[in-house]
């Protein structure tokens, strides 16, 4: 990662704020963790109210750093009816000269359906959680944290070693 171009002050500020968004990615990860081993989950459990919020905080954690890396290094992600699976698909991608790809391939996709839970439930003011769906959307934040973290903490330490100078 060594095509970071930003200067050692921003390349700074921007892992302390990486640190701080991947707090919250534990956090909810925890949260979820928990609820899973709470399941059997009835229907009208408050269980499913829980375990909705962490998924749908879990992926805003997630996709902040995207924006602040997306920011950082090519502008903020321009807006449209698609742009968080853009930003998404974006995180993949190697910018010669300005960064390399943050995620890999796995992680992306890992992360798709999770993207894909949280815009339902931004928009889902009426619906009643099904447990076995929620149960299957919070294994796929188990399933994509893994991928999510290793490729997090390759980016704290390109970042850290650009910072350096090395």
């Amino acid at each position: 990662m060594s095509e970071l171009a930003l200067g050692s002050a921003a390349l700074l500020v921007l892992t302390k704020e990486i640190r701080v968004d991947r707090e919250a990615l534990d956090r909810h990860a925890a949260d979820l963790l928990s609820a899973l081993a709470a399941a059997p989950w009835a229907a009208d459990s408050p269980t499913l109210s829980v375990v909705a919020v962490a998924i749908h905080h879990y992926y805003g954690a997630a996709e902040s750093i995207f924006e602040r890396v997306a920011r950082a290094f090519e502008g903020p992600p321009e807006r449209s009816d698609r742009w968080h699976q853009h930003l998404l698909d974006r995180m993949a991608l190697s910018l010669d000269g300005v960064r390399p790809g943050i995620l890999r391939r796995d992680t992306a996709r890992a992360l798709a359906p999770v993207l894909g839970f949280r815009q339902f439930f931004r928009h889902a003011y009426a619906v009643s959680f099904d447990p076995r769906r929620l149960e299957l959307a919070a294994r796929d934040v188990i399933g994509a944290q893994t991928f999510l973290r290793d490729d997090l903490d390759a980016l704290e330490n390109a970042l850290t070693t650009a910072a350096r100078g090395e």
